[in-house]
């Protein structure tokens, strides 16, 4: 099965992406090697297309990549990760609709995120997904007709927790 030129393409961006030395500032705070953020890199990715595979089962719209909703998902995640909290209010009192709006990220119609974090688990993506489908509000959200884009950010904790933000938008 040929690979289409899209995927080939984030592939490519989120390799290059993911070898640069600021990559590490979206990740976490601790330091991690080269190896390390191109396997977060890459478990982003997985998040997002096991989202758009649970999408197309349901006869859904492909979410498209956006790069500036994944800084942002990424720049939540390692503040979760860096601050020890989860919940969709950020420890600025702000929101996923704040902090896109912040990043320069306007023109939307609606915008959301799904949550989740876990400690010591090795396939954390396809728990991830799971857990969504299984909650009836982050299902919607997977689910929901209007959303054209998506990105996902992943930052891991000193402690081991690693914290996942999947944000959604409508243009």
């Amino acid at each position: 099965m040929r690979m289409p030129i899209f995927f080939c393409a984030l592939l490519l961006s989120l390799t290059l992406f993911a070898s640069s030395s600021d990559a590490k500032l979206f990740y976490s705070s601790i330091d991690f090697t080269d190896n390390e953020i191109s396997r977060l890199s890459m478990e982003e990715y997985r998040v997002y297309d096991l989202v758009n595979r649970v999408r197309a089962k349901n006869n859904l719209n492909f979410l498209i990549w956006d790069e500036r909703l994944a800084a942002v998902a990424r720049s939540f995640s390692s503040q979760m990760a860096s601050a020890g909290f989860f919940k969709h209010q950020g420890i600025d009192g702000k929101m996923v609709q704040d902090r896109a709006n912040e990043a320069g990220i306007r023109n939307w119609r609606k915008i959301g995120e799904n949550l989740f974090y876990a400690r010591d688990v090795d396939e954390y993506s396809p728990l991830a997904v799971r857990m969504w489908m299984e909650s009836d509000s982050h299902r919607e959200n997977i689910l929901d007709r209007g959303w054209t884009a998506a990105a996902v950010g992943i930052a891991v904790a000193e402690d081991g927790k690693v914290y996942v933000t999947h944000i959604y938008i409508q243009r």
